[in-house]
């Protein structure tokens, strides 16, 4: 890591572990770390989504041909989702690496939210014997949780299942019980460790 980069990074270290900050400064923190992160960490992973919104490969794609098998072999088991005590995990492992402090467990949290709002409407590609499943991302929300889902037509019908997802500690006030999908574009910010948004209109 060059001196500028390590620079840039200690910025936006400073500011995620004080509770106040963007998505964007997530997004940028995630560009950052993916090349010095280990190849098959979460950090990598999601450093290399965020920048490019499409895979077809990684621990989400993963996630999702579980899924898939299940479906397949007409098997009942659990839904594998990745939530903030793994981001958390994997993130630290960098920030020891790197010899910053660690985050908190709350700060995590926080991080994960804003992952699944930058990868509202992004893709994931599946490959099948009939060919390539577009899996679109969704964000949904419930009083305990706020989810990143994806929604995709295997084999014979559509199905949406959670591929992420994040404690809603009243970031997001709703009275769904139940997981709803947002409909308009969402950006997140955090002040103080208080939850703040902005809609950007209706996805199409």
């Amino acid at each position: 890591m060059d001196p500028k980069e390590r620079f840039i990074l200690a910025d936006l270290h400073t500011k995620i572990i004080s509770g106040s900050f963007t998505e964007r400064d997530v997004l940028e923190l995630f560009i950052i770390l993916r090349d010095h992160a280990k190849k098959d960490s979460l950090v990598a992973e999601f450093g290399h989504f965020v920048a490019h919104r499409e895979r077809n490969q990684g621990k989400l794609k993963t996630v999702i041909e579980n899924f898939q098998s299940n479906l397949d072999n007409r098997t009942v088991g659990g839904i594998q989702v990745i939530t903030q005590a793994e981001i958390h995990k994997s993130l630290n492992e960098i920030l020891q690496d790197l010899r910053l402090p660690e985050i908190s467990v709350e700060v995590a949290n926080q991080i994960m939210v804003c992952i699944i709002s930058i990868l509202q409407s992004a893709m994931i590609k599946i490959k099948r014997a009939s060919g390539v499943v577009d899996v679109e991302l969704s964000v949904e929300i419930s009083m305990q949780y706020i989810y990143l889902f994806g929604k995709a037509y295997l084999p014979t019908s559509w199905y949406k299942f959670p591929v992420l997802m994040a404690d809603n500690d009243s970031y997001i006030l709703t009275d769904f019980q139940e997981p709803q999908q947002l409909n308009e574009l969402i950006e997140i910010r955090f002040s103080k460790n208080h939850c703040d948004y902005d809609y950007h209109g209706k996805i199409h």
